[in-house]
Parts: C-alpha cells; structure tokens; sequence
C-alpha cells in the first residue's frame, strides 16, 4: 500500500513552498515448500519533506530539500539536499546539486526465501553533480532545442548488491565502499508545424563508473577496485515521437555495453552480458471527453528481438 499527500503554496512568482507526506505498508510471506522455514513480517514506512524554490535574484535559481523518514519504529537520518541554477546571457545555463540518500533493505532483501540477508544494514550514499547547458526557442514558439552535459560523483556506504553463493541461490551483501563517478550528456529537440502536429526527440548517453572499494572479504577476493556486476559502463538511448490530431507513433532505441555477472570482470558467455541494442515501437490515440483523458496504445518491445 502506498499513500501521498502534496501541499504546494506560491508566495510569488519567485518564491515557492511545498510539502509531503507519505506512508507505505509493506508485507511479506516467503516460507521454503519443504522445510516450512521462512518469514511472515509487515512493515510501516513513514515520511515528510520540504521543500523551497526561489529566485533570489535575476537569472539565479536556487533550492533546498529537507527529508525524514521512518520505519517500523527506526528513524532514518535526516536527508537534506540544495540545488543551485544560474542562466547565463545568450541562453546558457549551469546546474548543480548535493544530496545525502538513505535506502533501506527491502523486505524481499531481508526475508526472500531462499536467500535473503536478515543482517542487511541500510545504505548511504552522498551525490554530487554538476552540469552546463543552452537553450533555444524560436521567435515563434515551434521550434525549440536543448543540450547538456554534466558530471556526476557517488560515495555509498553499504551498498546492497545480490551475488551467487556456493549454494547454488544468489544472496544481497552490503558493500562497505562504492565510488561512482560518470558523465552525462542529453540532448532535446522538438518541431510544431501546421498547430496540431508535433516532432520530438529525445537522446541521452551516460558513462558509468561504480567501483567497489571495499577492505576484502577473503585473500581471494577479486572484486575489489572493478566495476560492479551489471552496471554497464556506457548506455545510451533515443526516443523520438509525431503525434498529430491525438494520433501518435514512437520509436525508442536503447544501447547497452558490456556487463559483468561477478565482480572480477571476468569475460565470457557464462560470466558477462556482451554488448546490446533494444528497439521499441508504438503507436497510440489519445481521447479527451469532458475532464477525463485516455489514452489507447498498441506497444512493440525488443522489435528484432
């Protein structure tokens, strides 16, 4: 069960505040058809974070987040995070944040049956980003592109990563240290002619480096210092879209380098993923009656497989 409530307030157009809260209930029953072992447990998620947006002086945007949250009868540390954007003449513009992220096992994590880790500490993680960016819009208002490119540094501690066992199940592990460290870069498109059709495209590329940096657990330990299991070091993807008259059609492509199933980088067929391409294809109507919109849509995932 999960539930939200939102609260926004605009003191102006320069100021604005909002709020939520949530609560998630989360339950589990995994027992072994055998041997009956196994977990029966529920748990209670709570939340509340606010937020303020303003514009403390021409072409200066800034903001801050405060999170706290609870489970069961735990308190989560507190979780802020700021964000700062400055628009430059001639449509430029620099963004950048810092946040602290707690994520707590899941229940599957803990309790899944068979493997799961009851001795699972939660993760914290500290992030940091930084990117550039122009912008620019027709006179007219049809046409309109954006490109960014940005940096992005990660420290995790206690990172929560599922590994194969000598048991034949694969089982989570905290990670003591993960650095991740990439960069980024999207690029945004799109093209309005004769009022009711439209052309958009959307590409992103993302490098990817998460590294495992913490003390051995064994003198045969050969993950340290490697890249972690099933993160690629490269993805990339493009979606563009024409709708027209509430018709529409999309094509998405996405691309992934080469992934290791164990955390030594060990290349071959039974210990990594070569490098993949996805396509996707769909087309759709959306209908508008009275205050309600729906939308049908036929979708074709992995379209040459």
């Amino acid at each position: 069960l999960y539930t939200t409530a939102n609260y926004s307030y605009a003191f102006n157009d320069r100021l604005e505040i909002s709020a939520r809260l949530k609560y998630n209930f989360h339950t589990v029953a995994s027992f072994d058809s055998i041997t009956r072992n196994g977990y029966d447990t529920v748990r209670h998620d709570y939340g509340a974070l606010v937020s303020l947006f303003g514009e403390p002086f021409k072409r200066f945007r800034c903001g801050v987040t405060l999170r706290q949250e609870f489970y069961d009868k735990s308190v989560c540390p507190f979780l802020p995070s700021l964000f700062l954007e400055y628009n430059f003449r001639h449509r430029w513009f620099v963004r950048s944040s810092l946040s602290k992220n707690y994520s707590v096992p899941t229940l599957n994590d803990l309790f899944y049956v068979p493997g799961g880790n009851p001795d699972l500490v939660p993760e914290t993680a500290y992030v940091a980003d930084i990117s550039v960016g122009k912008k620019y819009n027709s006179l007219n208002g049809k046409f309109s592109i954006s490109a960014e490119a940005g940096a992005n540094y990660s420290h995790v501690k206690n990172w929560i990563m599922w590994c194969p066992t000598n048991r034949g199940y694969w089982q989570p592990i905290n990670l003591e240290k993960v650095v991740a460290y990439g960069a980024d870069a999207k690029l945004n498109t799109s093209f309005e002619f004769h009022d009711s059709c439209l052309i958009s495209l959307t590409a992103n590329y993302a490098y990817t480096h998460s590294t495992n940096l913490s003390t051995p657990r064994s003198e045969n330990d050969m993950s340290i210092g490697k890249q972690l299991a099933y993160i690629p070091l490269h993805s990339a993807n493009v979606f563009g879209r024409i709708s027209a008259y509430g018709f529409y059609f999309f094509y998405q492509w996405n691309y992934f380098s080469e992934r290791f199933t164990t955390s030594a980088e060990e290349t071959g067929v039974l210990v990594s993923i070569y490098p993949y391409f996805m396509s996707d294809i769909g087309l759709g109507k959306e209908f508008v009656i009275s205050d309600f919109a729906i939308d049908l849509n036929f979708k074709i995932n992995n379209l040459f497989n």
